[in-house]
């Protein structure tokens, strides 16, 4: 195992969140830590990084997913990197709600999505589930 990898596993245990943006997702899966569990990653690299690790529900149209299997430390996972602020506002809404989320983005004058399955490159890159 590469040296990310185990350390990657040796704090895994001990995280209450891990949240993944972009294609660290593949990362994230090439640990084996994402087997039998929902995530996503960007739509532009899909082939590449869903060929990593097929005992992932790599889910397609999704902005992110969070997969909250009960008994082990929930996992955010993001599509884009702009996905990924969206996702951090996500985050932000279930820890500290809405009005500290609204109030962060209204500071950095961002127009958040706050659907998790609105992700238009889903279709421009012609990806599905696998």
């Amino acid at each position: 195992m590469a040296p990310v990898e185990t350390y990657i596993h040796s704090v895994f245990p001990s995280l209450k969140y891990v949240i993944t943006i972009c294609t660290g997702s593949a990362i994230l899966a090439q640990t084996g830590l994402l087997d039998n569990r929902r995530a996503t990653t960007n739509k532009s690299t899909w082939a590449s990084v869903v060929s990593l690790r097929k005992e992932v529900e790599w889910v397609a149209k999704a902005r992110w997913v969070v997969d909250d299997t009960p008994g082990v430390t929930p996992v955010w996972s993001s599509s884009g990197v702009s996905a990924g602020i969206d996702v951090t506002f996500a985050f932000i809404k279930m820890v500290y709600g809405e009005d500290v989320a609204e109030s962060v983005a209204n500071l950095m004058e961002y127009d958040r999505h706050s659907d998790d399955k609105w992700d238009p490159f889903a279709e421009v890159w012609a990806v599905e589930d696998k």
